[in-house]
Order: structure tokens, then sequence, then C-alpha cells
């Protein structure tokens, strides 16, 4: 079942065209990968999904993106309330400057949820769903520039993400400044996460996409050139351009 679909999608930033054409299904519960070289166009077409692209100074936007079958860009939709159910994890950790429970907090408490108690359950339930609750649940009032190394920080990231209930995690680079093993730990996440949330990642790695993607769509130059099963992508891809692209014979 497609939770978003992309029909005939032309984004440009003045006179620079960056995506042409670009139709696509993302089913829910699953994991997308958009992969694809530098200035593809992968993080454009990310930030279309919950209007970041409104925030660029001369962005133009034509065709349609339909989120559960609504026209996200119809004048009745408020981006706000949009990006509400289409959180989104940035390629650095950036938490605010403020305690680890402030951080989970703000969002709801700015989204009208102001009760102690409920405050404290979307707290503890993002912080574990997030795999993070047991490494901080006794230090919740401490700083969350504290926490250690960009793991810590990104997870704190990811939980705050949650804590609106999105129907969506866009992930946009999120493990391209971690170690090996903090790489490893957020994939299993994203895996653990689509149980309740449709995942949709930017990677340039590769790797990565083949070990937790479902689909995968390979951008070129503005075009979406091929999207299909992962599996399908990487194993047999039906274009010349994708092939040369997963074989590493440019990127």
């Amino acid at each position: 079942m497609s939770i978003v679909s992309t029909i005939d999608l032309n984004l440009s930033y003045g006179k620079h065209h960056v995506l042409h054409d670009v139709t696509m299904d993302i089913e829910k519960n699953e994991i997308t990968a958009l992969i694809g070289p530098s200035g593809c166009g992968k993080s454009t077409f990310l930030k279309t999904l919950n209007r970041m692209n409104d925030l660029v100074p001369g962005c133009k936007i034509s065709g349609d993106v339909l989120f559960d079958g609504t026209d996200i860009y119809s004048r009745k939709v408020d981006a706000a309330a949009l990006r509400k159910k289409v959180g989104m994890v940035f390629q650095k950790a950036n938490p605010f400057p403020a305690s680890i429970y402030d951080n989970i907090a703000y969002a709801p408490k700015y989204h009208g949820v102001h009760g102690r108690k409920k405050l404290d359950e979307i707290v503890e339930t993002s912080l574990r769903k997030a795999a993070l609750w047991d490494e901080v649940k006794d230090r919740l009032k401490k700083s969350a520039l504290g926490l250690s190394g960009g793991q810590q920080q990104q997870r704190l990231c990811i939980a705050r993400a949650i804590a609106l209930e999105p129907e969506i995690i866009l992930m946009d680079e999120a493990t391209s400044a971690l170690d090996p093993i903090s790489t490893q730990k957020t994939e299993e996440l994203m895996v653990e996460l689509k149980k309740n949330y449709t995942v949709i990642i930017v990677t340039h790695n590769m790797q990565q996409a083949a070990r937790v993607a479902d689909k995968t769509a390979f951008f070129f130059m503005g075009d979406l050139i091929e999207y299909g099963q992962t599996e399908q992508i990487f194993n047999n891809p039906q274009r010349e351009k994708t092939k040369a692209y997963v074989s590493g014979q440019f990127g």
C-alpha cells in the first residue's frame, strides 16, 4: 500500500532544474533508499516530502506529491501539520542546547501537549523506540550536548522525530558522520523502526542500502533512472546507467 506517491514531480531553484518528472510510489512500513552520486537530486527529492524546500528562495515545484492520497502542496495543507506527520533526521546530529527531556518534549509542547504525565510518557516511549532509554533514563535533566559520540546524539534526534508520532521518518545521510559500529547500530534501529513507521533514507553508502532497504531508487542528474526491489537494483538492474553505478564504474 502506497503512503506517498509523486507524479511528474519537477523542482527548480531559480533557473536550475533539479528534478525532472519524478514519478514513484513509496510503500508503507518499508525502508526506501535513495541512492546516486552527489548533486543527483536525491536529498532535494527527500525534502519535497515534508515541504522543506518551501524554505528555499526561488524554489518552484510542479506535479503532484500525494501523502495518504492528499496533495501536500495544496493550499489547504498546513506545512507545520505536515511536518508533524513526516519527521526528519539530518546528516549531522543537532540536539538543542537543552536537557535530554526538553529535547524530546519541546515539539509535543509546541503542538499543545502540556500535562506532565503525558509528556513523561511521550519522552520515555520515544527514547525507548530510539533504543536510548536505558542509557539516559537517569540523566534526563542533563544537557543533551553531553551525550557521548554521534550515535547517542543521532538516536536522540530520532527520538525527537518519533515524539510527534509521525507516519514517515526521513533520514538524510543520517549515518555518514558515524563510525562503523555506530552505523551498524543505527541501521539495526532503522529496521526496527519500520515496524511502526515508513522510513525513507538518502545514502551514499550503497552497502547500507543493500543491507537495510526494501526498495531502492537510483537518481542521476535529476532523473529517477530506476526504482525497484533492492535485490533487483543491485543484482539485476534493468538500466545500463544503474548497472554502471552499482558496480562502481562512477559515483
